[in-house]
């Protein structure tokens, strides 16, 4: 427990509003860390440039910028905020008197020291002097986000005509292995959701849409694994090693939904990593995490992940070219994440766009849109 007392007296709060460069990287004066009480910051290297990388998200409770306090050399790193943020900062001068009197705060700094340096070691042996120079890179200290619980949800199993097995090989480090997924030709639609999430007969294809390495632990959606970038082995070695001994790999299919959730928050660890587009992948996964969220009846995480969902995919919608027969199902999803954020006028706008699409249009899409541009008018009255 922080004790607030003492955070009056040794630290001084900021507030940084979204998009705000909170560290720059190569910074040579770093006098503060900090702690993230409010909203959520990115950490990237080479931030702003064609071979810029999102190496970690860090919600409150998280800290950064401790490496260059304590060893008094430039930042590594660019933290920019991802909202607003609200963030303690601890001087050098106080770091000391601060650490002291707030255990927490120095056990769980140990544990991410600690973990960075059994990184190195795993690959001290196999890694030239040249390959080790230069800054670590920055690690989250919980793959899970601040509000993530236990959901220790058993899985009911399919029948096992409705599942199969497929050979996989890890593109970075190359081992082989074999994960169930759904056999498509056995699959039977019940339903589909305006936010695209469908349903099926007697199997939740969900649970089993992440492919995890059991070896190095990289993963991706299946319908991508295997084209992932195998030029970034080392980073994501380095990324992912922390988190190895706190999580159970599940063998050929999850048993609970802990696992579930494992899978998709190491694939939106590995994306930035193994894919050059990968705003749209982060999207999906965010996307799966508020359906996830939603089933384990957790309301306050499953509008965090609508919401880090609404984002990615207006990221994706103004960066990245989107093919014409892609669109339609995009403007309905993005009206859907508004609708549930209840902003009702970005979310007409992307019905609209959906109903009237003339491209390579779906008739069920184009009447969904037009459904839920009536809803529109009801909620509107309701609010």
């Amino acid at each position: 427990m922080l004790n607030l007392e003492e955070l009056k007296k040794l630290s001084k709060v900021g507030i940084f509003k979204a998009g705000d460069v909170i560290i720059q990287d190569g910074d040579a004066e770093p006098n503060d860390m900090f702690i993230i009480l409010k909203g959520h910051v990115a950490v990237y290297k080479h931030h702003g440039k064609p071979n810029e990388i999102l190496v970690a998200t860090l919600y409150p409770g998280d800290f950064f910028g401790e490496m260059s306090l304590f060893l008094n050399e430039p930042r590594t790193a660019t933290v920019v905020a991802g909202e607003d943020v609200t963030a303690l900062g601890i001087n050098r001068c106080d770091v000391n008197t601060f650490l002291k009197n707030q255990p927490a705060v120095s056990y769980n700094l140990i544990k991410v020291l600690c973990a960075r340096v059994q990184s190195l070691t795993h690959k001290i042996a196999g890694v030239s002097e040249d390959e080790l120079e230069g800054p670590m890179p920055v690690i989250t200290s919980s793959l899970f986000p601040e509000g993530h619980k236990g959901y220790h949800i058993p899985l009911k199993k399919p029948k096992p005509e409705l599942v199969m097995c497929k050979r996989f090989q890890c593109p970075l480090c190359l081992q082989f292995f074999r994960k169930k997924i759904p056999r498509q030709s056995k699959l039977k639609l019940e339903k589909i959701d305006p936010d695209s999430r469908s349903y099926y007969d007697g199997i939740e294809p969900m649970y089993y849409e992440v492919i995890t390495c059991p070896k190095c632990m990289t993963s991706a959606l299946a319908a991508q694994f295997e084209k992932a970038l195998s030029a970034k082995e080392k980073e994501l070695f380095d990324l992912i090693e922390p988190y190895k001994n706190g999580l159970v790999l599940y063998g050929e299919e999850p048993n609970d939904m802990d696992e579930v959730f494992a899978g998709y928050y190491l694939a939106m660890l590995s994306a930035p990593l193994c894919f050059l587009k990968s705003h749209l992948i982060i999207a999906r996964i965010w996307l799966r995490l508020s359906w996830l969220y939603k089933d384990c009846k957790d309301t306050e995480m499953e509008n965090r992940a609508v919401s880090e969902a609404c984002d990615w995919y207006m990221k994706s919608y103004e960066k990245i070219h989107i093919p014409d027969d892609q669109l339609q199902g995009l403007h309905l999803v993005l009206g859907e994440l508004h609708l549930k954020k209840r902003n009702f006028e970005a979310a007409r706008e992307f019905f609209f766009l959906a109903a009237t699409d003339k491209i390579a249009a779906s008739a069920v899409l184009k009447r969904t849109a037009e459904d839920r541009l009536a809803d529109i008018k009801k909620f509107m009255q309701q609010a």
